[in-house]
């Protein structure tokens, strides 16, 4: 594995690519490229302990590459300058709202998967994370192949839709598949990557209820009782995006006790 320690002072939140604004991920080949933003930076990778995640990520196999950080502008700087698969946000001893708007500001230029990672007791930070474009969580303590199965399966993710058709409608909504791209009432919607695999899967099965273990097996790549949270986080999300009224959702329908809804038929 190369690990690298990132020593960037200036950080110019500019891409080369486009300039300004959103970028994309790259294409998914060796080596897997991890971003590991941790505050205890230094404390982690003297000790060689276990019980710090820091430890883990120099055992992972070869074909992985990690570069560590402990500052937010530097991890915004590495996101719009170097190419990335997965960034792992450590919320240990940050600032309450720290890891919330970081999670903002990296979502406001790229799709790259986030994971964060937490203790039990800082779960409330790790939800709100999820709210901030998040797209897993995992809590400490986590042996490597946690940490590994939480990895492929946001990379799982990353393989593109089946385009069993080009344009979804439902109502307001259009969904253009070859481009993945989003319209309500002719106005785009900016959706995050797992907002808009969580939408096309469920415009692809309207009028049925969804069970949560199957929306997350198809959506996430995984089915676990924990990760309920992820689920609830992004319906919540995505109402906010597509309805008018997300506290009176005419699309997005809870189910209760068994899951979602999508109703492609709104009318009355």
């Amino acid at each position: 594995m190369n690990t690298q320690r990132s020593r960037f002072k200036h950080p110019e939140l500019q891409c080369p690519n486009t300039g300004c604004g959103f970028k994309p991920w790259r294409p998914l080949q060796p080596p897997i490229r991890l971003l590991v933003v941790t505050s205890d930076l230094d404390r982690d990778l003297a000790s060689g302990a276990a019980a710090h995640p820091n430890f883990l990520y120099s055992h992972l196999p070869s074909d992985y590459q990690v570069t560590f950080t402990g500052s937010s502008w530097e991890a915004i700087h590495i996101c719009i300058n170097q190419a990335l698969d997965v960034i792992i946000i450590d919320v240990a001893e940050r600032p309450e709202s720290g890891s919330h708007q970081l999670c903002l500001q990296l979502r406001q230029q790229s799709a790259v998967p986030i994971i964060l990672v937490g203790r039990e007791q800082e779960r409330e930070q790790l939800l709100q994370g999820l709210q901030a474009g998040a797209d897993h969580f995992l809590t400490k303590p986590f042996t490597l192949q946690e940490l590994l199965a939480r990895i492929h399966a946001t990379l799982w993710r990353r393989k593109p839709l089946p385009e069993l058709a080009e344009t979804l409608m439902a109502g307001d909504i259009i969904m253009n598949t070859t481009k993945q791209e989003v319209y309500i009432q002719g106005e785009p919607v900016a959706l995050t990557p797992v907002e808009y695999r969580l939408l096309n899967y469920m415009m692809r099965n309207p009028d049925r209820t969804l069970d949560k273990d199957e929306i997350l097996r198809m959506v996430w790549g995984y089915s676990e009782d924990e990760d309920f949270n992820f689920l609830r986080v992004a319906i919540a999300r995505l109402r906010k995006k597509i309805e008018a009224r997300p506290g009176s959702p005419q699309y997005l329908k809870t189910v209760n006790r068994r899951g979602y809804r999508f109703c492609a038929n709104t009318a009355g």
